[in-house]
C-alpha cells in the first residue's frame, strides 16, 4: 500500500489556523492545551491517518479538520 496520507499534528495545527507556525503548535503542545478529539496531544512528533478531526488549541479555538487517504 503506498497511498496512505500521514500529516504530523503541528503541520494540522498550522493547516487548520489554530497557529501560525510549528513552533507554535508545539507551545501549545508542549503547555498542555492542545487536543485532537478530545484527547491531549503530548507528542509533537505524532502522526495522523486520513480522517476527520476535531482540534483544540487552548480553552476556545476549535478548527475541524479533514485529511484525504491518497
Amino acid at each position: 500500500e503506498g497511498g496512505a496520507t500521514n500529516v504530523g499534528v503541528l503541520a494540522a495545527g498550522v493547516q487548520a489556523g489554530l497557529g501560525k507556525s510549528n513552533g507554535e503548535i508545539r507551545r501549545l503542545i508542549d503547555g498542555g492545551g492542545f487536543e485532537i478529539d478530545g484527547n491531549k496531544v503530548t507528542d509533537p512528533k505524532a502522526t495522523l491517518g486520513a480522517g476527520s478531526y476535531l482540534l483544540k488549541a487552548g480553552k476556545h479555538r476549535f478548527a475541524k479538520l479533514e485529511i484525504k487517504a491518497g
